[in-house]
């Protein structure tokens, strides 16, 4: 294979790498959502049934789906009643662009709901909320259901890195819950000090692949 080809097909595999990373979309997984300090603490064995992610939707649009992923049983039966956000800079604010956008289920949230105006057991998270209309546990994120958010926000590479340094905070009050005897519980997302993977990592790759390519052309020539 000629030296150019193998230039060329590296180049090509790099790219499509780049746009890999690029297009992947932020997910926050359980490890992400933690019983808040000083609360009580019955809710432990259902917090890895929730779980959202935020990709971008074009035009400083985000889109967003909380899910409750748990098969329905008697232990794991829950419901997201709410969802309340706090940011620590106004780069990060988010303002609803559309509710209920895709949801999966019988999913209804809105901006006025009966329930608490700020997080319970965090009283500081408070500066956006939303909630299922009456009654919850009708309208609240039940097992398999998927409730869909597009919000007005910065980019989701950004809200990512908003989240693991602790500019953003998304906490979820969750009602209902079978193995804490049908109480509520709440949780919020927590910095993360795992690094993240960024495009700039693969576009060195690239560079490196086109340097060393490079080198080998001006070594054939020489042998030549």
């Amino acid at each position: 294979m000629k030296i150019s080809h193998l230039i060329g097909s590296a180049l090509i595999a790099s790219s499509v790498a780049a746009l890999s990373v690029v297009a992947s979309p932020l997910t926050a997984n359980a490890a992400n959502f933690n019983n808040i300090i000083g609360g009580d603490s019955g809710g432990d064995s259902v917090v890895s049934q929730f779980s959202f992610s935020v990709t971008d939707n074009g035009a400083g649009k985000t889109l967003w789906k909380f899910k409750n992923a748990a098969t329905p049983t008697s232990n794991s039966a829950s419901v997201i009643a709410q969802i309340y956000f706090e940011w620590a800079k106004p780069v990060y604010a988010l303002s609803v662009s559309q509710l209920n956008s895709g949801n999966v289920g019988t999913v209804n949230f809105s901006t006025s709901f009966n329930g608490p105006n700020a997080l319970p057991q965090n009283n500081s998270i408070n500066d956006l909320a939303i909630g299922a209309t009456n009654p919850a546990p009708t309208k609240g994120v039940n097992l398999g259901e998927t409730l869909g958010v597009i919000f007005n926000s910065a980019s989701a590479n950004d809200i990512e890195t908003a989240i693991n340094e602790g500019n953003l905070t998304v906490g979820i009050h969750v009602i209902g819950i079978a193995a804490y005897s049908g109480k509520s519980d709440s949780y919020i997302t927590t910095p993360s000090t795992k690094p993240v993977p960024v495009p700039g990592l693969v576009l060195g790759v690239m560079a490196a692949g086109v340097f060393g390519g490079t080198r080998l052309l001006k070594n054939k020539k020489k042998v030549a």
